[in-house]
Protein backbone atom coordinates (compact mmCIF):
# COMPACT_ATOMS: atom_id res chain seq x y z
CA UNK A 1 0.00 0.00 0.00
CA UNK A 2 1.34 3.25 -0.93
CA UNK A 3 1.85 6.41 1.40
CA UNK A 4 -1.02 7.98 -0.10
CA UNK A 5 -3.21 5.07 0.05
CA UNK A 6 -2.83 5.15 3.62
CA UNK A 7 -6.61 5.57 4.78
CA UNK A 8 -7.42 8.08 7.43
CA UNK A 9 -8.17 5.99 10.15
CA UNK A 10 -4.75 4.43 10.17
CA UNK A 11 -3.24 7.54 10.04
CA UNK A 12 -5.25 8.34 13.19
CA UNK A 13 -4.51 5.30 15.34
CA UNK A 14 -0.57 5.55 14.62
CA UNK A 15 -0.89 9.12 16.05
CA UNK A 16 -2.46 8.19 18.68
CA UNK A 17 -0.26 4.73 19.51
CA UNK A 18 2.79 7.76 19.22
CA UNK A 19 1.25 10.22 21.78
CA UNK A 20 0.04 7.01 24.35
CA UNK A 21 3.90 5.88 24.00
CA UNK A 22 5.47 8.66 24.50
CA UNK A 23 3.14 9.24 27.21
CA UNK A 24 4.08 5.70 28.50
CA UNK A 25 7.58 6.65 28.71
CA UNK A 26 7.39 9.81 30.68
CA UNK A 27 4.74 7.53 33.13
CA UNK A 28 7.58 4.86 33.44
CA UNK A 29 10.63 7.39 33.92
CA UNK A 30 7.95 9.20 36.68
CA UNK A 31 6.92 5.92 38.00
CA UNK A 32 10.93 4.75 39.00
CA UNK A 33 12.53 8.18 39.54
CA UNK A 34 10.00 10.23 41.36
CA UNK A 35 7.26 7.86 42.64
CA UNK A 36 6.82 10.02 46.05
CA UNK A 37 5.86 13.10 43.74
CA UNK A 38 2.81 10.50 42.08
CA UNK A 39 1.73 9.79 45.33
CA UNK A 40 1.75 13.62 46.44
CA UNK A 41 0.00 14.68 43.20
CA UNK A 42 -2.71 11.54 43.74
CA UNK A 43 -2.99 12.98 47.09
CA UNK A 44 -3.78 16.42 45.88
CA UNK A 45 -7.80 16.27 45.86
CA UNK A 46 -8.74 13.86 48.24
CA UNK A 47 -6.96 16.26 50.47
CA UNK A 48 -8.69 19.24 49.53
CA UNK A 49 -11.97 17.75 48.67
CA UNK A 50 -12.28 14.99 51.99
CA UNK A 51 -14.74 13.15 50.06
CA UNK A 52 -12.26 10.21 48.67
CA UNK A 53 -8.80 8.97 50.84
CA UNK A 54 -5.94 10.06 49.78
CA UNK A 55 -3.84 6.43 49.68
CA UNK A 56 -1.16 6.27 52.56
CA UNK A 57 2.33 6.69 51.06
CA UNK A 58 4.34 3.19 50.22
CA UNK A 59 7.59 2.18 51.71
CA UNK A 60 7.39 -1.08 49.47
CA UNK A 61 9.73 -0.84 46.43
CA UNK A 62 8.98 -3.99 44.97
CA UNK A 63 5.69 -3.12 43.12
CA UNK A 64 7.29 0.10 41.82
CA UNK A 65 9.84 -2.52 39.42
CA UNK A 66 6.64 -3.90 38.30
CA UNK A 67 4.71 -0.71 37.10
CA UNK A 68 7.81 0.47 35.69
CA UNK A 69 8.16 -2.51 33.64
CA UNK A 70 4.76 -2.78 32.80
CA UNK A 71 4.82 0.89 31.57
CA UNK A 72 8.09 -0.05 29.49
CA UNK A 73 6.12 -3.00 27.93
CA UNK A 74 3.22 -0.94 27.11
CA UNK A 75 5.29 1.86 25.57
CA UNK A 76 6.91 -0.72 22.91
CA UNK A 77 3.68 -2.24 22.21
CA UNK A 78 2.56 1.35 21.10
CA UNK A 79 5.16 2.26 19.19
CA UNK A 80 5.12 -0.92 17.33
CA UNK A 81 2.01 -0.91 16.89
CA UNK A 82 2.66 2.72 15.34
CA UNK A 83 4.86 1.34 12.87
CA UNK A 84 3.14 -1.88 12.25
CA UNK A 85 -0.75 -1.23 12.68
CA UNK A 86 -1.56 -3.91 10.19
CA UNK A 87 -0.40 -6.43 13.83
CA UNK A 88 -3.64 -6.96 15.38
CA UNK A 89 -1.74 -8.71 18.70
CA UNK A 90 -0.32 -5.56 20.15
CA UNK A 91 -3.93 -3.78 20.19
CA UNK A 92 -5.49 -7.11 21.93
CA UNK A 93 -2.34 -7.24 24.19
CA UNK A 94 -2.45 -3.17 24.95
CA UNK A 95 -6.45 -3.34 24.98
CA UNK A 96 -6.58 -6.35 27.75
CA UNK A 97 -3.57 -4.42 29.72
CA UNK A 98 -5.99 -1.59 30.01
CA UNK A 99 -9.08 -3.42 30.63
CA UNK A 100 -7.49 -5.82 33.26
CA UNK A 101 -5.88 -2.96 34.86
CA UNK A 102 -9.35 -0.61 34.83
CA UNK A 103 -11.36 -3.39 36.18
CA UNK A 104 -8.69 -4.48 39.01
CA UNK A 105 -8.67 -0.29 40.17
CA UNK A 106 -12.39 -0.39 40.15
CA UNK A 107 -12.52 -3.18 42.15
CA UNK A 108 -10.37 -2.23 44.76
CA UNK A 109 -11.99 1.56 45.06
CA UNK A 110 -15.02 -0.48 45.87
CA UNK A 111 -14.40 -3.04 47.55
CA UNK A 112 -11.16 -2.16 49.11
CA UNK A 113 -10.23 1.03 50.16
CA UNK A 114 -12.15 4.36 49.05
CA UNK A 115 -8.34 5.68 48.00
CA UNK A 116 -8.82 8.50 45.57
CA UNK A 117 -5.87 6.62 43.56
CA UNK A 118 -7.75 3.73 42.42
CA UNK A 119 -10.62 5.99 40.97
CA UNK A 120 -7.63 8.12 39.26
CA UNK A 121 -6.50 4.98 37.71
CA UNK A 122 -9.85 3.93 36.37
CA UNK A 123 -10.98 7.71 35.10
CA UNK A 124 -7.20 6.99 33.66
CA UNK A 125 -7.23 3.65 31.87
CA UNK A 126 -10.56 2.80 31.06
CA UNK A 127 -10.65 6.00 28.71
CA UNK A 128 -7.08 4.73 27.33
CA UNK A 129 -9.10 1.34 26.80
CA UNK A 130 -11.75 2.75 24.51
CA UNK A 131 -9.66 5.00 22.80
CA UNK A 132 -7.64 2.17 21.67
CA UNK A 133 -10.66 0.05 21.35
CA UNK A 134 -11.84 2.71 18.78
CA UNK A 135 -8.85 3.42 16.87
CA UNK A 136 -7.64 0.14 16.19
CA UNK A 137 -10.60 -1.36 15.51
CA UNK A 138 -11.61 1.73 12.79
CA UNK A 139 -7.94 0.65 11.69
CA UNK A 140 -8.45 -2.54 11.29
CA UNK A 141 -11.30 -1.92 9.51
CA UNK A 142 -9.88 0.27 6.93
CA UNK A 143 -6.99 -1.65 6.33
CA UNK A 144 -9.45 -4.48 5.26
CA UNK A 145 -11.10 -2.15 3.14
CA UNK A 146 -8.08 -1.70 1.34
CA UNK A 147 -6.77 -5.08 0.34
CA UNK A 148 -4.12 -4.79 3.31
CA UNK A 149 -2.44 -8.43 4.47
CA UNK A 150 -3.36 -9.25 7.72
Amino acid sequence: MSSEAVPREVVRYKYVMRILGGLYVIGAVSFFAVPWLIFDIMNLLPRLLRVVDPIPASSEWFWLVLATSMMVMLSIIAFASAASPQNRVLAYVHLASKLCSSVLYLNLFFFSNYYFAYLAGFITDFPIFLLVLWTAFAAFRALKRAGAPA
